[in-house]
């Protein structure tokens, strides 16, 4: 795969996820954590919100077709595809209600299963940066592919009415998402500074 450099990947996550000038993640109060598991998870929730609207759907659509279908063996047929089914497989996964909770969960965060502190620090740039490239980490890592890939192939998405054929769609999803999900992951470590100014009003 041909990764983008790091000033295209930076403008295209800017594009596709800081569409809105407001906090989306983390209830970004600042405070200590009364519970740290529910605090991520509405923090999680709202950012997966946002990941359905169509501002949002539309960059993520752009993003995949500039850096991933250029590297599969049908360049134009995955652009179809994105065209066509990114909008559905996004909505899938971003609004199931489990999640947020399998974000919260995973051992790059661990406020649910390991309940540990989703601040580390006084909240600002620096934390905000954190926190940011964290969601990216879990987004971009083997077990988080693995989980979205798993699930978009069962009843959530390619076994459900959504599909039109369910052993189509699995090879799609076979064929799609382990190279989509990294670069998601990396070009959002790459924005972090960029995310934090335009959606947290950090790092200014």
């Amino acid at each position: 795969m041909t990764f983008l450099n790091n000033s295209t990947l930076l403008a295209l996550t800017v594009g596709c996820l800081a569409l809105v000038n407001h906090g989306l993640a983390f209830s970004i109060t600042g405070k200590a954590d009364d519970d740290a598991c529910q605090d991520c998870t509405d923090g999680v929730t709202q950012l997966n919100k946002y990941l359905m609207s169509e501002a949002a759907i539309a960059g993520e659509t752009e993003l995949i077709k500039v850096a991933i279908c250029p590297d599969l063996d049908d360049p134009k047929g995955c652009e179809k595809g994105v065209d066509a089914w990114w909008g559905k497989m996004a909505t899938a996964v971003f609004g199931d209600d489990k999640t947020a909770t399998e974000i919260c969960s995973a051992s790059e965060i661990g406020a649910c299963k390991a309940r540990l502190p989703v601040y580390q620090g006084k909240w600002g740039c620096d934390e905000c940066k954190r926190l940011v490239g964290l969601v990216g980490k879990v987004i971009a890592s083997d077990d988080g592919t693995k989980t979205t890939v798993d699930f978009l192939k069962g009843d959530a998405f390619c076994k459900s009415s959504a599909s039109p054929n369910a052993t189509v769609c699995a090879q799609y999803v076979d064929a799609l998402m382990p190279a989509a999900l990294p670069v998601f992951g990396e070009s959002i470590g790459f924005a972090s500074e960029a995310l934090c100014q335009t959606v947290y009003a950090q790092c200014q």
